[in-house]
């Protein structure tokens, strides 16, 4: 039975800010932990498709998507919620 592993370079592109612990260095620090430890050799990498917005209302509301669609900035960062 193989782990899966599912990433993708735009992952290196997520970054919410100094003080967020969701960040490009967090990623290259998994990667190179995964790399040094040689546990990479035993993961199943997957490179996830980009998701339509019929795959993200297979688990999330119309009105959840248009919600979020709503709060999506010109530029910059919108806060959802306390978390995001």
């Amino acid at each position: 039975m193989s782990t899966a592993y599912i990433s993708h370079t735009d992952f290196m592109k997520h970054e919410m800010g100094r003080h967020h612990p969701e960040c490009p260095e967090r990623i290259a620090a998994i990667e190179d932990q995964l790399i040094q430890s040689r546990l990479d050799a035993h993961l199943k990498r997957i490179d996830p498709p980009l998701a339509s917005e019929a795959d993200i209302t297979r688990v999330h509301s119309e009105d959840h998507l248009a919600f979020v669609k709503s709060k999506a900035p010109s530029s910059g960062y919108s806060m959802i919620d306390g978390d995001t």
